[in-house]
């Protein structure tokens, strides 16, 4: 009897470890298949790479001390206009890229015609190996920091003199390739941003405005540090260069530099933050037109914003740009402003800003002067990035 118990327990153990030994051997497949979809790209279906939308809006009025006229001849002074109405559609196209699509509808005055246009189009090719990234589409070119930001994400109603005065009043912007590398330096916290396009030289006022422009080409560098937790730099510089004629015999070239600094408090709740932020310009550009046959400019800006609350901002820009037309006329203009958030998703502004428009001459003759106040109201609604205020972009 007691040796049939033995043979018992002995049988009922044998069984145990085979079950034991087929749920261990289940569990090996159950693994083996898990890594071989970890492995495989993740198949998506139906709606989930459904784009997110936002909507934002851009009013804005003014007052002046005489009378301004845009570009088409049209009276903007004391004026009130809905300047910009901007859908911005971005999502991801598949595992391997990314896309961006913003239109806008737009007034250069009130009552003008308004207009519909792309503002940027584009798909990045983020699976690149070695921390590189392909752009392909219309997008704003990457000449400096602040031509990369659109109008309602500027920290200023207007843009700084020299980006207009180069590069036209809504900035540069054109169809091409982007090609971007980032280079993480061994020190923490440190790395060199590389960006090279290549795009069509369709500006015209940096290049030209005939049937025939050709290609532009744009090398970019970039250094950026975090100096500590609460601080960084960056450092960038750039060039660009195209033709500005019909058959491709006269060039020009814009070089700059570009440097801005923020500190933002950690404690408490980051609501102070100071940021310092400047660009200079230099052009050379031939021009048949002229006894020399080049045409020299130069410009630059510089912004100091503080944001005493966590819903206020106050800040201060200067600009000085010499006219393309006569090198010895040189425009000026400063100016302050006031902006409160009462959420992320509504701004308003208030703004002053002074600008001597045709000079003074280096000789010290005064020019005609402009004071202009702007009063601005900025919303966003729909799927806006959740981020504390994008003026901090």
């Amino acid at each position: 009897m007691s040796l049939f118990f033995i043979l018992f327990l002995c049988s009922a153990g044998f069984a145990a470890d085979e079950s034991v030994n087929e749920e261990i051997d289940g569990l090996k497949r159950r693994l083996s298949e898990l890594e071989e979809q970890v492995a495989r790209p993740p198949t998506k279906r139906g709606n989930e790479y459904n784009p997110r939308m936002t909507v934002i809006g851009d009013f804005a009025g003014r007052l002046d001390n005489r009378v301004v006229t845009n570009d088409e001849n049209r009276e903007i002074s004391n004026r009130m206009n809905m300047r910009e109405l901007e859908l911005d559609i971005r999502g991801d196209v598949d595992p391997y890229a990314k896309a961006v699509a913003i239109t806008s509808v737009s007034q250069d005055a009130p009552n003008s015609d308004a207009k519909i246009g792309l503002e940027e189009v584009y798909a990045i090719l983020t699976k690149m190996p070695r921390r590189t990234s392909l752009k392909a589409g219309k997008f704003r070119t990457g000449f400096g920091s602040l031509n990369q930001v659109h109008a309602h994400d500027q920290p200023q109603t207007t843009l700084p003199l020299p980006i207009v005065r180069f590069f036209g009043e809504d900035g540069i912007t054109s169809e091409g390739l982007s090609f971007n590398y980032l280079m993480p330096l061994q020190q923490p916290g440190q790395s060199v941003n590389l960006t090279m396009e290549v795009f069509n030289a369709e500006n015209p006022v940096l290049f030209s405005d005939t049937a025939d422009r050709g290609m532009g080409y744009l090398v970019r560098g970039k250094y950026f540090s975090d100096l500590s937790d609460q601080e960084f730099i960056e450092i960038g510089t750039s060039m660009m260069v195209g033709h500005n004629d019909a058959i491709g015999k006269q060039t020009t070239h814009l070089w700059g530099g570009d440097f801005m600094y923020k500190w933002r408090a950690l404690q408490p709740k980051n609501l102070w933050s100071t940021l310092i932020q400047g660009e200079f310009f230099y052009m050379n550009r031939e021009d048949d037109a002229v006894q020399v046959r080049k045409r020299n400019a130069w410009g630059a800006y510089g912004l100091v914003q503080l944001q005493p609350a966590q819903q206020w901002y106050v800040g201060g820009r200067y600009d000085v740009a010499q006219n393309l037309a006569d090198k010895y006329r040189v425009d000026r203009k400063i100016g302050g402003y006031v902006s409160f958030y009462t959420t992320e998703f509504l701004r308003f502004r208030l703004g002053y800003e002074y600008q001597n428009t045709a000079g003074p001459r280096i000789d010290s003759t005064p020019g005609q002067d402009l004071s202009t106040v702007y009063a601005q109201m900025t919303f966003v609604f729909g799927s806006h990035p959740a981020e504390p205020y994008w003026v901090n972009k």
